[in-house]
């Protein structure tokens, strides 16, 4: 019974990451729309501060026309169509231009992470590059010295047994003098 607790317990925790991950994705997004309708706002009170207030823009003379208004309040509307068009358009390419600006920082960013990742590795690759060699060098003479010791030792082993031969010859030769003495001795 555990068991089957444990599956579900497991299923729980992989939709409520995948839920943390979209959740954090659209957080982001919330973020960038926030700062694009600042943007625009700013934009748009700097256009509100260039252009000069008239005075009486508030009042409507329109009512003493008699109708000749009609026709180019409809070319009006029709143009204020346009240009509130236009000026969407010119948001969304400036949105646009503004998240290939962004996603282009990001990059740059990465590809600059990338490099210094690039030079650490770099840099690791030439220590133990170099750690190689003085290892490879300290072998080298590891072996040299080895030599040496076996060549002394052989040299020593040898010069031992010319004199362990000597000194058979001496003590045979000692031998000998003393059977003479005693034989000499034995004949006095």
């Amino acid at each position: 019974m555990g068991e089957g607790f444990v599956g579900l317990h497991l299923t729980v925790e992989t939709k409520l990451e995948s839920l943390g991950s979209r959740m954090s994705d659209i957080e982001k997004n919330h973020r960038l729309f926030r700062r694009r309708a600042k943007k625009i706002e700013d934009k748009l009170t700097f256009i509100e501060s260039k252009v000069e207030p008239s005075h009486g823009e508030d009042m409507d003379f329109r009512q003493w026309d008699y109708g000749t208004h009609e026709g180019k309040d409809k070319a009006n509307s029709e143009k204020d169509k346009a240009s509130a068009e236009q000026e969407a358009g010119k948001e969304k390419e400036n949105s646009e231009a503004d998240d290939n600006a962004q996603q282009e920082g990001e990059k740059k960013k990465e590809n600059s992470e990338a490099d210094e990742q690039d030079k650490e590795d770099s840099e690791s690759e030439s220590e133990t590059d170099e750690l190689k060699q003085l290892k490879e060098r300290s072998r080298a003479q590891a072996d040299k010295l080895w030599k040496e010791i076996e060549a002394d030792e052989e040299e020593g082993e040898e010069k031992e047994a010319e004199t362990s031969e000597e000194e058979k010859e001496n003590s045979e030769d000692d031998e000998k003098v003393e059977e003479k003495v005693v034989e000499s001795e034995a004949e006095g």
